[in-house]
């Protein structure tokens, strides 16, 4: 549980990080330097942070599973065609996901401040310090999402995520429009929208990863992610900018968060439990905890078949 919150919290800093820059650059900044020059210090900023990332990516280390296929000479030639034959539905439910998470990763962090600002009248400063305090809660609940992952499963703890963020994104724009942007409502509301999206994301990266099988668990979870990161990431904030224009309802947003999260709970609901190579404990795919009152027949039906 923990460690499947090291990614979404190491993207809640950064996006702690950098509302924070923009925030301090603003404020000690004229508005006319900070159009004409000053946006390029926070760009300018993440340069040594992305060569750094770039040495770490660099050494990361194989898994012992791909190591001993490696030694077995078992690796896949064509693991794209395998995972695009072998495993379609898994491949689909991977980007539905996906597509779920970011969507609702992207709208809330991304259209959100512009909603303060251009519906509420925030000004801009302001604004990033808003942002600032709900990433910073994004990291805190994320932590809260891995305690939860290890008590209660991965699927639970998405779907309990998702449900709050599909019956709260609305009522919470409202309240801070209705209250002309009152701060302390304003940032509440902020935090806890931005929370829930970090906090369901969590369980989803662990959960996309056992989805495929050792073999090609790489390809598939990349293709996967990365055609989710696609549809949602940019068709989500970009549809709850267009429903906003054409619509004219400044709450249009939460029609397109919502319909994310209720995909990202039908499909981790029906998802099955193992990809094939389930451990005792848990099943790989939903990281649903096993009963303690299981008994020995039940534990040795799940145990691996296979080394």
């Amino acid at each position: 549980g923990i460690l499947s919150a090291m990614t979404p919290v190491g993207f809640a800093f950064g996006g702690t990080l950098a509302p924070l820059v923009v925030a301090l650059t603003t404020s000690l900044s004229s508005e006319e330097w900070m159009a004409n020059w000053g946006w390029r210090i926070p760009l300018l900023m993440s340069l040594p942070l992305m060569l750094y990332v770039l040495f770490l990516r660099a050494r990361l280390e194989e898994s012992p599973e791909f190591k001993e296929l490696a030694d077995k000479h078992e690796v896949q030639s064509s693991p794209l065609r395998s995972v695009v034959k072998r495993y379609p539905a898994t491949l689909l439910r991977v980007i539905a996901l996906s597509t779920s998470v970011l969507a609702i990763g992207y709208v809330v962090p991304a259209y959100m401040p512009l909603f303060l600002q251009q519906e509420v009248g925030m000004a801009p400063g302001t604004t990033a310090w808003v942002a600032t305090a709900g990433s910073t809660f994004a990291i805190v609940v994320g932590f809260a999402s891995g305690f939860m992952i290890d008590r209660s499963g991965r699927r639970n703890t998405m779907i309990l995520g998702l449900g709050i963020i599909l019956v709260s994104m609305f009522p919470i724009m409202y309240l801070i429009k209705a209250t002309g942007g009152n701060l302390f409502v304003t940032a509440l509301g902020h935090m806890l929208l931005v929370g829930l999206a970090g906090a369901s994301a969590v369980p989803v990266y662990a959960t996309l990863t056992s989805a495929f099988p050792a073999a090609v668990r790489y390809t598939g979870a990349a293709i996967g992610f990365g055609l989710g990161s696609a549809i949602g990431g940019g068709a989500g904030p970009y549809l709850a900018g267009k429903l906003t224009a054409m619509t004219g309802n400044s709450y249009a947003a939460s029609i397109v968060v919502g319909a994310a999260a209720l995909l990202g709970i039908v499909v981790i609901a029906t998802m099955p439990n193992s990809n094939g190579n389930a451990a005792p404990e848990a099943s790989l795919m939903t990281g649903d905890i096993a009963s303690a009152d299981s008994d020995s027949t039940e534990d040795s039906s799940l145990s691996p078949k296979t080394a």
